[in-house]
This record gives structure tokens, C-alpha cells and sequence, in this order.
């Protein structure tokens, strides 16, 4: 049986996230695994520019501050992200998002994302 092989780039922008990786879990770049230490929406304008699309994005990002909707953080909820994350997502590709929220209801949280 053939295992596709995956390609990899992790985008944070914390470079003590990258040295964790490293140290803890072993992490070594390779032609199909890269972490970038950026800002994730600078970064997805630059792939955007480029042409370059994905299969698949996940965004996991979120806000250590008290605020209705912790994950995603709100800078990746404008029209403007949406638009250049939906620009370098291929047709058949897709966006999955971590989402936490402290709503009472679920409906209420949701209600926040789809904005």
C-alpha cells in the first residue's frame, strides 16, 4: 500500500513554538516539513501573491485574553483574511479552525465565527 507524503509548513508566530518543537518532540525540517516563525495572515497575503495554494489549512490560533470568542482570534475573522485564506485554499481543499468560545450557548458562539 502507498502512503501519500504529506508536505507540511506550520506558520507561528512565536519562535518558542518552533524551539519546542525541536527540543521535545524531535522536530527536524525537511523537504516536507518546515515551521516559519511569521505572522500567519502575513504569511497567507505572501502565499496569495505567489499563487501558491494548499489542501488544506488549519487554523489553531487563539487569545489568551478574556474575550467572547477565544479561538480563532478575531484578526483572522475579517473579510479581507477570509478572502486571501479562501484564495489559497484549492477548489477541492479546505479550512478547518479550531473554535472556542465562552458563550453560554453553542448557537451564540457559532453565531460569532459566522460573521
Amino acid at each position: 500500500m502507498k502512503f501519500m507524503k504529506l508536505n507540511i509548513t506550520a506558520i507561528d508566530i512565536d519562535p518558542v513554538m518552533k524551539r519546542i518543537a525541536e527540543r521535545w518532540f524531535e522536530f527536524e525540517e525537511s523537504p516536507l516539513s518546515r515551521i516559519i516563525v511569521e505572522d500567519g495572515i502575513v504569511y497567507a497575503q505572501g502565499a496569495a501573491k505567489k499563487g501558491e495554494t494548499y489542501d488544506a489549512i488549519l487554523l489553531d490560533l487563539s487569545d489568551n485574553k478574556p474575550a467572547e470568542l477565544i479561538a480563532p482570534i478575531k484578526e483572522f475573522l475579517t473579510d479581507e483574511v477570509v478572502s486571501t485564506l479562501a484564495s489559497i485554499i484549492k477548489e477541492s481543499g479546505v479550512l478547518i479552525a479550531t473554535v472556542i468560545t465562552q458563550h453560554d450557548s453553542s448557537k451564540e458562539g457559532r453565531k460569532e465565527v459566522e460573521k
